[in-house]
């Protein structure tokens, strides 16, 4: 009988929008006059007239109907109606009555009590609202039963189940119920609060906590569960995905509060969890910079290495603080490219000026310096592969010390406002000579902003996720050939933050920064390699398949990674993500000049070995290093 109606009515849904108008309106006219007419034989009954009857139908209905078409009744797709809609129903009729009530004083006022229409007009409004209501409910109801009857059975559907029975869960299962199109078949939603436990959420049931996804699992052969609960953090997530191990479920999950716009989210918005989602990161919420205290906005801004995975999303940062210009200077042509291929898609009307140029080429820079004559440089290039460069040391050399050396030279001499290296976790007590030509990196920068009371510091942090080269997107690329996984230690950690909470916190330091400071990232915890191989493999649904397979420490490589020399002296900025380390090189500028030349006249005929032992000796030297215990 259900389906007879729904196949009836299922051509009216076919029709021309206007048609669909004109079908309503002349609903909502007769659903009208058949409240009136009701209401009219209860209020009247002792002195019943149908020439009174129809004068006050025709106007009450002609004032209604002009009162929905006021308030926009008949533009509005009730397949997809909101709270809002609804109360534009009760507002139309309110407004209805009160024009009702104003008339019965001059044109009903010889042929009705005004006692009797009062009441005649509140019951009127009542069965009005009901019809009115009961009508689009059924409107509703019938699109809502007709996607079911649409839905082409040879698909092959996936049984669903989505944790999380809060706004977030709701909004994705009223678009899984009213889109034909998607793949999902909803069986129903898991929440931790026990009070929705059993309650209707949509037509479906909240069948359990997220623990009892498992059972849930096995007992109703779930295909897909969503985790829609957009500030959960990577205990809560890593807890669901535990509890359903070795099995071939696959997860879906909403972005986070800090990614949602307007706090809206719909199935086009659902990603595949990456490792980022367990690794233990909180989003980064709070920013010190502000329209008042915007050290970038109307700016030139120079980015170094702005090819790269730091500098392209260093880029795209500070273009969000409207600099005056933004220049990006990469050696690699193909990485300029990839860049400005990415930028031009959301940034079109900025000014970005693009260059293929390299930092060991004095001339490269001072055509950067004096055509564009940028305020601030953010210096991101850097050779930091450790492996590599532990056979480059020549390269090495010229690219991290002297590049970092002319870059800095160049700022002084053109007056940057302010200069921040982007720094590395590798650059304390370093074992291999990238992180060597880091930690001397920083000595310099140090030294001529104490020299010349520059406004040159440091920002040292750990790994990031998806740089290029690193291990995240190593281990994916072994997990896809079928393993194994290669790791070096079974106990080897180190620290990790996403790209873009990395480069936030650069762009916060660099505001805090006036001269001479290392400033160090608040890393969280390291995480143990192995550890997270085991959940990109779980990940990946390959649980089982795919082998870890432990090779030994590379040259140069530590077992665990350090943020800065003496932990206990670290201290506090205003933004509780950031550090300032409180340490004092004695290296002057004159210790500098003397290091520099050397560098320079050595790479030139020095074997690899020599070099090598030059920057562990220099560092050794710079590493002399005052920490003043802040009470």
């Amino acid at each position: 009988m259900k389906n007879f109606l729904i196949n009836r009515l299922s051509p009216f849904f076919s029709v021309t929008k206007f048609s669909k108008i004109c079908i309503l309106f002349l609903v909502d006219s007769h659903l009208l006059i058949i409240s009136s007419s009701i209401s009219y034989l209860i209020t009247y009954k002792q002195n019943l007239s149908l020439i009174n009857a129809a004068i006050i139908g025709s106007i009450l209905v002609t004032v209604r109907l002009s009162c929905f078409i006021l308030f926009k009744l008949y533009q509005v797709s009730w397949r997809y109606a909101s709270t809002r809609e609804f109360m534009a129903i009760y507002a139309s009729l309110f407004l209805g009555s009160v024009v009702l009530l104003g008339i019965s004083q001059t044109v009903f006022s010889g042929f009705v009590i005004k006692e009797d229409f009062l009441k005649f007009l509140i019951i009127e409004s009542l069965f009005s609202l009901f019809f009115i209501l009961s009508f689009r409910g059924f409107i509703r109801l019938i699109r809502e039963e007709m996607y079911f009857l649409n839905k082409n059975p040879s698909t092959n559907l996936l049984n669903t189940l989505i944790i999380g029975a809060g706004s977030a869960g709701v909004m994705i299962a009223k678009e899984i119920q009213k889109n034909s199109k998607l793949e999902y078949n909803l069986i129903g939603f898991l929440d931790d609060n026990l009070s929705k436990v059993g309650q209707l959420m949509c037509g479906k049931r909240v069948l359990g906590k997220s623990m009892d996804l498992k059972n849930l699992y096995e007992k109703q052969d779930i295909d897909v569960a969503i985790i829609a609960m957009p500030s959960a953090n990577s205990k809560k997530v890593r807890e669901i995905l535990e509890s359903i191990k070795d099995t071939n479920l696959k997860f879906k999950i909403t972005p986070s509060l800090n990614d949602l716009i307007d706090n809206k989210v719909g199935v086009q918005d659902l990603r595949e969890i990456v490792i980022s989602d367990l690794l233990g990161r909180n989003e980064i919420e709070s920013t010190i910079i502000n329209k008042d205290n915007n050290y970038i906005r109307d700016k030139s801004v120079l980015v170094t290495g702005g090819g790269g995975s730091i500098g392209s999303e260093l880029c795209r940062q500070i273009l969000f603080y409207q600099p005056k210009q933004l220049i990006i200077v990469d050696n690699c042509e193909e990485h300029i490219y990839q860049v400005e291929r990415s930028l031009k898609q959301d940034f079109s009307q900025s000014d970005i000026i693009y260059v293929v140029g390299d930092i060991k080429d004095r001339t490269d820079l001072e055509f950067v310096f004096t055509t564009y004559q940028p305020n601030l440089v953010f210096h991101a290039a850097a050779y930091k592969h450790v492996p590599i460069m532990e056979e480059n040391p020549k390269s090495l050399i010229k690219n991290n010390i002297l590049g970092t050396y002319n870059t800095l030279e160049c700022s002084k001499k053109y007056n940057i406002d302010r200069f921040i290296l982007i720094s590395t976790d590798k650059a304390v007590n370093p074992t291999n000579i990238m992180g060597g030509s880091k930690r001397l990196c920083e000595v310099i920068t140090l030294a001529m902003a104490n020299s010349y009371k520059l406004n040159f510091s440091a920002v040292r942090f750990g790994n990031v996720l998806n740089s290029k080269g690193s291990v995240v997107p190593l281990f994916k690329e072994q997990i896809k050939k079928g393993g194994p996984i290669t790791v070096t230690h079974p106990d080897i950690t180190r620290y990790f933050m996403t790209i873009p909470e990395a480069t936030k916190l650069v762009l916060q330091a660099g505001l805090l920064s006036t001269g001479g400071e290392i400033f160090t990232l608040d890393m969280g915890s390291p995480v143990k390699i192995t550890e997270l191989a085991k959940d990109m493999i779980r990940l990946s649904n390959k649980e089982g398949q795919i082998d870890i397979k432990f090779s030994g420490l590379r040259p140069g490589e530590k077992l665990y990674e350090e943020l800065s020399y003496n932990e206990s002296t670290l201290i506090r900025t205003i933004h509780n993500k950031i550090f300032k380390t409180n340490e004092f090189c004695k290296f002057n500028i004159d210790k500098i000049d003397t290091m520099i030349n050397e560098f320079t006249t050595r790479t030139l005929y020095d074997e690899p070995i020599t070099l090598s032992k030059l920057i562990l000796d220099y560092v050794t030297q710079s590493n002399n290093i005052e920490s003043q215990v802040i009470s």
